[in-house]
């Protein structure tokens, strides 16, 4: 593993707005800042935060957790936290599928998921953040009529999710192919991750979709 690399890693883990799973008194204020009286939006697979930190600079009334299991990316985002002044964002070093193990049932408001790796093989399927298994946990998790947002470039991934979650009974409420056409309408689709700029470069049309669970 690259010096810096190992060097962000064991930084991360002494930064107080990262909480990693393995960390008792981590969990502890995690568990304080979800305690919150503030409503809790999740960015997940967050890499460097880029949606969790731009939708917390926006609404000062909302708590925002970023989670991701890469210690060196969460560190990232943790430092443009600290340099923003941001005190409403905070990061998870945890497996997505263990979600429900950190938050109450019904205890979440939204969930962003940005440019998700698509997991293009079959035999990799479960490994999709939209896959039932991941779909089951955020249904757990999400309040009722709580919001999930899937923002992709993947085009097959794209098609999954809106078939996995219809069939999860999810309702959606905006499905759109190339966000571009949008963008005046939905001012929170402008916020670029790196992923996205990446893959906007390439040529590559931006798709996204909300909905709720019934």
């Amino acid at each position: 593993m690259p010096r810096k690399k190992q060097q962000k890693i064991n930084e991360a883990k002494q930064i107080n707005n990262i909480v990693d799973y393995t960390d008792k008194t981590g969990l502890g204020r995690l568990e304080t800042f979800v305690a919150q009286n503030k409503p809790i939006v999740l960015e997940l697979a967050c890499g460097d935060g880029t949606y969790a930190l731009s939708l917390a600079e926006i609404y000062p009334n909302k708590n925002f957790i970023g989670v991701d299991i890469q210690g060196e990316r969460l560190w990232m985002g943790a430092k443009s936290a600290e340099t923003k002044e941001l005190n409403n964002v905070i990061f998870l070093r945890a497996h997505i599928d263990h979600l429900n193990q950190f938050f109450k049932d019904k205890s979440i408001d939204e969930i962003w998921i940005t440019f998700p790796d698509p997991y293009s093989r079959k035999k990799q399927e479960k490994k999709r953040l939209t896959h039932k298994k991941f779909i089951k946990i955020y249904r757990q998790i999400l309040k009722p009529k709580g919001v999930l947002h899937l923002k992709t470039d993947n085009d097959a991934l794209f098609d999954y999710s809106v078939e996995t979650l219809g069939v999860a009974g999810a309702k959606t409420a905006v499905c759109l192919q190339n966000i571009d056409k949008y963008l005046d309408k939905y001012p929170l689709l402008k916020i670029q991750t790196f992923f996205e700029r990446t893959h906007r470069a390439s040529g590559k049309n931006i798709h996204y979709l909300n909905c709720a669970f019934r």
